[in-house]
C-alpha cells in the first residue's frame, strides 16, 4: 500500500532486493539508512547513466548518414577485390 501510495504522489521508490543491504540486529538505525540510501543513490545513478548513454550506431546513422558495415558486407567486398585483382 506504502508503495502504491509513494508511486501516486509522484514519489519515485526504489525497491531494494533481499540480501541486498546487509543488516545486522545490533546495527543503529543511522547506519542502517545510511546503507539503504548508498543502494538508492547508486540505483538512481545507473539509471540516469542508462537513460544518457547513447548508441554510437544509431547516431551514425541516423544523423550523419553512415552505417556500420556489417562482417557479411566486408567479407564479400573483399572476395570481390580479390577476383577483380586476379
Amino acid at each position: 500500500d506504502a508503495f502504491r501510495e509513494a508511486k501516486a504522489n509522484g514519489f519515485s521508490v526504489t525497491v531494494v532486493r533481499k540480501g541486498e543491504v546487509e543488516m545486522n540486529v545490533d546495527e543503529r538505525l543511522e547506519e542502517v539508512e545510511e546503507a539503504l540510501v548508498e543502494v538508492g543513490s547508486r540505483i538512481y545513478h545507473d539509471k540516469i547513466t542508462r537513460e544518457r548513454s547513447v548508441d554510437i550506431d544509431a547516431l551514425m546513422k541516423g544523423v550523419l548518414g553512415f552505417s556500420v558495415p556489417d562482417k557479411k558486407r566486408l567479407l564479400k567486398k573483399k572476395k570481390k577485390k580479390k577476383k577483380k585483382d586476379r
